[in-house]
């Protein structure tokens, strides 16, 4: 086990922790816990890439726990009746495709397509648009701002198949 690989499964131990914190609406906590996560995704991959320790079982564990962690957050916001269920329900479909088109690739000996700058600003604005709507109080336009994530989200989830899918032809 290297250092990237414990740093991805100790931010799969937070992802019951934000939900329960999102959920009893312990914003202020669940803010320190998303900024840790988020701090810890970054961190995992700069030092898989800086320490040359890039594994198979980091590239595929580390988007499985980013996206059970976000799985996690979105699903005890719709609980905790900050976001409707409409927007839950289209991340929920987005992010189980995303898991279920790599699941595929991966089962059948084909490649993923690599992370890209684009799948870096849906997390980064996944994390954003959490933030924004656990401040909703004092932020304005959070819906607003959590659909343009949706349909930027969506956008890269097919540019992201396509690059799979061309990857695999050549």
């Amino acid at each position: 086990m290297n250092v990237p690989n414990a740093i991805s499964l100790f931010r799969l131990l937070l992802v019951p922790v934000i939900f329960v914190v999102v959920y009893f609406h312990y914003n202020m906590s669940a803010l320190l816990v998303l900024g840790i996560a988020a701090l810890s995704d970054w961190l995992d991959g700069y030092l898989a890439r800086r320490l040359d320790q890039m594994t198979v079982t980091g590239q595929l564990l580390d988007p499985l726990v980013d996206k059970l962690f976000m799985l996690s957050v979105i699903v005890a916001m719709w609980m905790a009746n900050l976001m409707p269920l409409s927007a839950m329900a289209l991340l929920i479909f987005r992010d189980v495709c995303m898991i279920l088109i790599g699941l595929n690739y991966y089962v059948h000996g084909k490649r993923n397509a690599p992370a890209n700058w684009m799948g870096k600003v849906t997390t980064t604005l996944y994390y954003a648009a959490v933030t924004s709507l656990l401040l909703q109080d004092v932020i304005p336009y959070t819906q607003f701002f959590l659909w343009g994530v949706i349909a930027f989200s969506g956008g890269t989830a097919v540019l992201y198949w396509f690059q799979a899918e061309r990857l695999n032809r050549e």
